[in-house]
């Protein structure tokens, strides 16, 4: 049985095994380790002998780049070569090998011999005399040591660290010798052993990966002057032992225990308060660095979130589809035929470039080619990277129709090319969400001037053209006065290049609009007035390119060079200056389905009074077919078909026509008559836009194909007059069949929403494409438009009363899912005027009653459209028509209904907008207008009828105590406490006037009956 003792030093045993095992790994036998070739990396170290690039120790002169040459053992070798060459002599070789042939297997070797010289001293002396708190301290420098003597080659390549490690060994070997002296040997060999370690240390964690352009040369020279110091105490030590063999070896002891110690010890104490120094800075250094990157990563991620926030206010923008240049469905709209056009172009180009005149109007009369010529000028911005915006008008397409979303649609262009402009747009947004679908004013405002005036123009040196076309087919024609008022607004309040190209036709609007703006502010060119020569040539030109094209499909039939000079000249002539007659001509005679010849011929003989008679007489004369039954017949349908869509408000597919127009004609199917109505179209190419595709939009190419059909000189011609269209009764026809639209499809709760409190927000897109389809969504939307252009006799009002009795809530309920609750509003305004002289008594209560609950219930419904039965309907006052009309459609969970009035109570609607208290409130004569006046400091416009707010007025800086509209409704006088009056212009909301003289508030304004003079009363007694 063990002693207590035996098994104390049964541990011993097993814990230097363990240690053994743990440095030794899996190595190899110690002879085969011994005849491997070449450690380390040679290419990174040089023979001693050779000295190149030594240090200079004097000068101090040092390179970053040595470290990653040689070495910080090479270079300390190097250096104690040139100082103490007798050291260096003393030291190597070893075993008779050169030092970079000692490498990692000697330095392993000795490193062997380091831990068992240390087991044999504590299996000797055991935990007695300190000896533990020394073993333990040279054993953990050599087991850190072992953990990164894989990368030794990659720090010493050369082996020199391997020296200092067998003086380590000699010590420990001495001491088991000289007892006398084993405190001092254990001490040196600990110190030695721990600074290898800590240099070894810095070395793997400092330098191992680091960027050499990045390290810092003070901190080299102190590891490299601790190595020297080393290598020196080692070769005086291996100096002494050598000649001191076969003598008293008490002389070696004390070379490894007292002089040459103490110096080392002062040279590295020196020299790891300078390294300490480097090291913290170092770590202070790499903090920063950390933090730069933590900051620079944080940076890139706000930016990144901030470009997808961008992105997302610039994708909410709402636009104008086909409003813009590559918008799909303008992918096959003309731009000028190369060598056309060239003076005009040229002149364009010029002034988008110049730094003068930042309007350029072009205007012509119809068909001068203007839409060509914008799209052909808005390319060849967009090419020089000078492109904003652009917008195309065209009337009758919806939002292309109008300018409610023109600003919108522009400012979504703009912030793509001055993404600067981006983070005001999202203020403007944040600060008043309500700022899209505003007026023209607030939004040009808040949208595009004050984001504009944000951005560095240094940033933006080149100038910024936006495109707008056809501004004369904008609706209504006020707001084209007030978009010519607001576009020179930029010129002054930005330093950005901002430039408009403009075309139209020179209506009466816009003519007005630029009679208010200084002539030195805008260019002006009349298409139509262009030398006719240079038209001629231009329009020749287009001929040419047309015809050869026409030939070349046709070429078995048409000899090369067809038609001739003479005849291309000669309608040329025709032409001029209308483009449109050339692009009618060549469409007309490209129609595969005809003889080319025989279709120009048409033209070539036609004998006609105006020019636009003669562009499309030829197209409607081949309806004119020698049967006089189908001839009747075909213009029976061209009239309900072309008639139909030259009125539409917006363009309708082949199939929703066909839904739109079913019960017209004798096809009792979509299908069918959508077959048909293809049929029929395939004759009028040259002036429409057929899609291959049934549900994409058929559209007129050009406005002057509808001017020319409802002018009353086609009426008047006898050749024409059963071409044209009469418009009141074709609106009539069109309204009474989106009424019978309506009532095929219209019903209580039609997406099938799964509660009243469903907001619209949540109705998916395509759920609302497949309840309300195209043709229901147009008849919802226009058919009080049309109602109002007809001459709405009896016959359809009879119709209009039987759909309000069955579906007017189904119907306030599908404009609200649409988003179009206001238009809902509008729609009853103008039915109630419609009607007012023409309907049944009932039918105006009834139109009375829709009006208030509409007013009453149209912001719930706008945000759940099935409210308008639960809270909408249940709280209607009990006597009204509409209650007791719709009371069918009361929900079937109510038992028992809250009480509420009996009949509508005085209060119609509730305004809100105003920030301060509103001291004064007017109406226009005419009642459309109100005006409001506020301790904020503004005067705000609205539509009486429908409550929307259609202008707010800024100018005055303390509230506004009067307002009041002349007689004729075009002016409005405020007066403030700021001792100022002013007078705005209604229509547009702009400033005219700002009258001084008061030196107090003043309390009240007044017009005169005539409108030439203006009173005002003031706290100054005056």
């Amino acid at each position: 049985m063990d002693t207590p003792s035996d098994s104390i030093q049964s541990r011993r045993h097993s814990f230097f095994r363990r240690w053994k095992t743990i440095f030794r790994g899996q190595k190899r036998d110690k002879d085969s380790r011994l005849t491997t070739g070449k450690p380390g990396t040679s290419n990174m170290t040089a023979d001693p002998d050779a000295k190149s690039g030594p240090v200079n120790p004097k000068n101090n002169i040092f390179q970053p780049s040595d470290y990653k040459m040689k070495g910080f053992w090479q270079m300390a070798y190097d250096e104690l070569t040139e100082s103490d060459p007798n050291s260096v002599a003393t030291l190597f070789p070893l075993t008779g090998t050169k030092p970079q042939e000692v490498g990692d297997a000697r330095t392993r070797e000795i490193l062997d011999e380091v831990v068992m010289a240390t087991e044999a001293q504590y299996r000797e002396k055991g935990g007695k005399d300190g000896i533990r708190a020394r073993a333990h301290k040279i054993l953990n420098s050599v087991l850190s040591f072992q953990d990164i003597v894989s990368n030794i080659a990659k720090f010493d390549p050369t082996g020199y660290a391997s020296s200092a490690w067998a003086i380590v060994s000699l010590g420990l070997t001495m001491a088991k010798n000289h007892a006398d002296r084993k405190d001092a040997l254990f001490d040196s060999s600990g110190y030695l052993a721990d600074l290898l370690i800590r240099c070894a240390f810095i070395e793997e964690h400092f330098y191992g990966d680091r960027d050499p352009n990045i390290v810092n040369v003070e901190k080299e020279r102190s590891i490299v002057r601790m190595y020297v110091a080393i290598l020196r105490y080692t070769a005086e030590v291996r100096r002494v032992q050598q000649s001191n063999k076969g003598k008293d070896i008490v002389e070696s002891t004390t070379a490894i225990t007292s002089q040459p110690l103490a110096q080392l010890k002062a040279s590295v104490k020196e020299e790891e308060s300078h390294l300490h120094q480097w090291l913290d800075l170092d770590q202070h250094l790499r903090r920063e660095e950390d933090a730069e990157k933590i900051l620079t990563h944080l940076d890139e991620l706000t930016m990144d979130i901030q470009k997808l926030r961008n992105a997302d206010v610039i994708s909410n923008l709402p636009f104008a589809n086909g409003a813009l240049l590559n918008s799909r469905e303008n992918q096959h709209e003309d731009e000028c035929l190369p060598g056309t056009r060239i003076e005009l172009l040229r002149q364009v180009q010029d002034w988008g470039w110049s730094s003068d005149r930042r309007i350029f109007w072009l205007s012509g009369m119809a068909g001068t080619g203007k839409s060509t010529i914008a799209r052909t000028v808005a390319r060849s911005f967009e090419k020089d990277g000078i492109l904003g915006a652009c917008f195309f008008f065209k009337r009758g397409e919806g939002d292309r129709g109008s300018s409610a979303k023109l600003f919108s649609t522009i400012v979504k262009q703009l912030a793509v090319h001055i993404p600067q402009m981006v983070p005001e747009i999202q203020k403007a947004i944040d600060s008043d969400p309500a700022i899209l679908g505003s007026s023209l004013r607030e939004e040009f405002n808040k949208l595009i001037l004050q984001p504009l005036r944000a951005v560095d123009h240094d940033k933006a040196m080149d100038p910024t053209v936006i495109v707008i076309d056809a501004l004369d087919e904008c609706e209504p024609e006020e707001d084209v006065e007030i978009i010519l008022d607001l576009l020179p607004k930029l010129e002054t309040a930005t330093k950005m290049a901002i430039r408009f190209f403009l075309t139209s036709r020179p209506e009466i609007p816009i003519r007005f609009g630029f009679d208010q703006i200084d002539k030195s502010k805008y260019q002006n060119t009349i298409l139509q007035n262009l030398h006719e020569d240079v038209i001629k040539r231009d329009i020749a030109l287009y001929f040419r390119k047309e015809f050869f094209k026409i030939q070349q499909k046709r070429r078995y039939a048409l000899p090369p060079g067809w038609p001739g000079e003479v005849k291309i000249e000669a309608l040329a002539t025709m032409a001029c200056p209308l483009f449109i007659f050339a692009a009618t001509v060549c469409r007309f005679v490209a129609d595969s389905h005809f003889d080319p010849d025989e279709r120009l011929r048409k033209f070539s003989t036609s004998s006609t009074g105006s020019k636009m008679d003669g562009t499309y007489r030829p197209v409607l004369n081949q309806l004119l077919v020698e049967d006089a039954t189908d001839r009747n017949e075909l213009i029976e349908e061209f009239q309900r078909i072309i008639g139909v869509i030259i009125l539409l408000a917006n363009p309708l597919s082949l199939t929703s026509l066909a839904e739109l127009l079913l019960g017209t004609s004798e096809h009792d199917s979509s299908i069918d008559l959508e077959r048909h109505i293809s049929i029929r179209l395939e004759s009028f190419h040259s002036v429409l836009s057929i899609p291959s595709d049934p549900k994409l939009p058929i559209r007129t190419l050009h406005l002057s194909f509808h001017d020319y059909l409802v002018d009353d000189r086609t009426k008047d011609q006898l050749a024409t007059s059963q071409f044209w269209v009469d418009k009141k009764a074709k609106h009539e026809l069109i309204a009474s069949q989106c009424l019978t639209v309506m009532g095929r499809y219209l019903r209580k709760n039609i997406c099938e929403l799964p509660s009243y409190g469903t907001s619209r927000t949540e109705i998916h897109p395509n759920s609302i494409a497949g309840f309300l389809p195209p043709a229901l969504q147009y008849a919802c939307r226009y058919w009080v438009y049309h109602l109002t252009q007809s001459s709405a006799p009896a016959r359809i009002l009879d119709q209009v009363l039987t759909f309000l009795v069955e579906h007017l809530l189904h119907w306030f309920e599908a404009m609200g899912i649409l988003g179009m609750i206001s238009e809902a509003i509008i729609a009853v305004n103008s039915l109630l005027q419609l009607t007012k002289d023409k309907c049944s008594n009932g039918m105006h209560i009834l139109l009375l009653d829709a009006r208030r609950f509409i007013l009453k219930f149209a912001q719930i419904a706008d945000m759940a459209p099935l409210q308008l039965y639960s809270s909408g309907l249940i709280f209607a006052p009990h006597k009204t028509l509409i209650r007791e009309t719709f009371e069918r459609e009361l929900p079937a969970w109510l038992s028992r209904g809250p009480k509420v009035e009996e009949f509508w109570d005085p209060e119609m609607q509730t305004l809100e907008g105003h920030s301060g208290m509103v001291h004064s409130v007017a109406f226009s004569n005419n009642g459309q207008l109100l005006a409001s006046g506020s301790g904020d400091c503004t005067i705000k416009l609205w539509n009486a009828a429908t409550g929307a707010l259609k202008h707010t007025l800024k100018g005055h800086s303390e509230s506004v105590y009067s307002v009041a509209f002349s007689n004729d409704g075009q002016l409005l006088a405020s007066s403030s406490y700021d001792s100022t009056i002013k007078l705005w212009d209604t229509a547009t909301g702009a400033l005219k006037y700002t009258l001084e003289g008061h030196s107090k508030s003043v309390d009240s304004v007044a017009f005169s009956n005539n409108g030439q003079l203006l009173a005002s009363g003031s706290g100054d007694c005056t």
